[in-house]
């Protein structure tokens, strides 16, 4: 058992050293992991076994003491492993069919006009786990470039976990990494090696791994500078908010000015992003430097219905987005004004977001979209009353929205109404099970329902 004290050390240890704000469903897993490293060591006790994390803390970046190799150990009880090929459809869509092909058009046409010597792309997969990230751009590119040899490509991924680091080198998965793609693509990207699929070499080759600590490192370096690209998804939720912002600077500073950040739905609510334009595409939001123009805004988002299957013959469109500092008053399209609010809300803007939320139920009352994005608007505000009231609603109109289960038990959780909050989830726990664990559910960003079951597990933990 380690005590709140000292518990509280181990997450300042973290946080300080990493960035990362570790959850409290998280801790209960990470103190059995803690207790097995202490066994496993043959240390006395979880306080000895912090003071051995700590004791060679200054020099782990020179040293390779018994003390650095347990901090890396203890790096892979914290940091997060769940990856897959092609994860997020939407997101990849977007790479697919706007930002790669406008990344390559501006290089052929410098490339044409002699302003550079070679054709260049520099991508980078910031928290790449174990590799199926960079791999997925690595595939990408070989599609759409026909004559990629010609070119000159950096593909780098970094993470915190050299466990992560070292199977992403080795280029070998299991099944489970292709859940969410297409089934030809094993046959042209991998070949059979027993249960598992070992990346073809010429796709390996083109990537690079590198240990990485986004909030420790100095941005941008030899290696980190003029990205064309710059995927960082699904990290920022870990990190306090100061420590976003610093890594934001970091990013920003070593973007190409034409190049783009890329990061998961929602997770730089609140920041500060004046340095950025923010663009949406129909599957994805995407960042750059503000000084880029860019295309026509449209007061509609991009149809959904593209073919998205990575191993389709491709041919690249012109990247069209929505600027959101630009917007149109007289719009009465529901799409287009709850586009609108996603953008304010992850800006920060509460009060736009709500405006727009309200216009788009005005055209459509009965929005679930709109109503369930107001629902966090106003939870953010603290006013959880109203809250509950527009999450009941929606259960009203539609019995089976999973997220609007989630959301209300966590409320009375937090109101330690903890009969109320495990109906909540209980109910949300049946509605998931009966679905396949690969179906995508929209909860605050997209998840996979095996994903948000594992979740809510931990959940109902902490309830009970």
């Amino acid at each position: 058992m380690i005590e709140a004290a000292l518990r509280q050390k181990f997450l300042d240890l973290i946080q300080s050293q990493t960035g990362i704000r570790l959850r409290s469903q998280d801790w209960v897993t990470l103190s059995d992991n803690i207790m097995h490293r202490i066994q496993f060591i043959n240390v006395e006790s979880p306080q000895a076994y912090y003071q051995h994390l700590t004791s060679g803390l200054k020099s782990f970046a020179e040293s390779e003491s018994e003390a650095k190799r347990e901090w890396d150990y203890f790096l892979e009880l914290v940091t997060i492993g769940e990856s897959y090929f092609f994860r997020d459809h939407g997101q990849f869509q977007v790479l697919r069919e706007h930002i790669l092909p406008d990344l390559i058009a501006q290089q052929r046409q410098a490339y044409t006009a002699g302003s550079i010597p070679q054709p260049t792309l520099n991508l980078w997969s910031a928290g790449c786990s174990s590799g199926e990230e960079p791999y997925s751009l690595a595939i990408l590119l070989q599609e759409l470039i026909p004559d990629l040899p010609r070119w000159q490509i950096s593909i780098l991924g970094t993470d915190l976990n050299p466990a992560a680091l070292n199977k992403a080198r080795q280029g070998l998965y299991r099944n489970w990494s292709f859940r969410q793609t297409e089934p030809q693509l094993k046959s042209l990207y991998f070949r059979p090696v027993s249960a598992n699929w070992q990346i073809h070499d010429h796709i390996r080759e083109r990537v690079t791994f590198r240990r990485g600590n986004l909030l420790a490192d100095p941005v941008p370096n030899n290696l980190l500078s003029s990205m064309h690209l710059i995927i960082c998804r699904n990290m920022f939720i870990y990190f306090e908010a100061d420590a976003i912002a610093t890594i934001l600077r970091k990013l920003h500073s070593a973007l190409n000015p034409k190049g783009y950040l890329i990061t998961g739905h929602a997770e730089l609510y609140n920041q500060n992003l004046q340095q950025f334009q923010v663009l949406s595409f129909s599957g994805s939001m995407a960042y750059r430097p503000q000084s880029v123009a860019t295309a026509e805004p449209r007061s509609k988002p991009l149809s959904r219905s593209v073919e998205t299957s990575p191993s389709s013959t491709l041919q690249p469109k012109a990247p069209l987005a929505i600027q959101y500092e630009v917007t149109s008053n007289s719009t009465t399209d529901r799409a287009a004004q709850h586009l609108l609010a996603q953008s304010h809300w992850q800006r920060g803007n509460l009060e736009q977001a709500m405006n727009c939320c309200l216009a788009a139920l005005l055209v459509d009352g009965e929005s679930l979209s709109s109503l369930y994005l107001m629902a966090q608007i106003v939870q953010k505000r603290g006013d959880y009353k109203q809250a509950k009231t527009i999450l009941k609603k929606i259960l009203y109109l539609q019995p089976t929205h999973i997220p609007a289960y989630f959301e209300l038990g966590a409320i009375y959780a937090q109101d330690t109404q903890r009969n109320r909050a495990t109906k909540m989830y209980h109910t949300a726990q049946e509605l998931l099970e009966k679905l396949p664990p690969k179906t995508w559910i929209e909860y605050r960003g997209q998840v996979t329902a095996g994903e948000l079951l594992m979740q809510l597990r931990q959940c109902l933990l902490q309830a009970s």
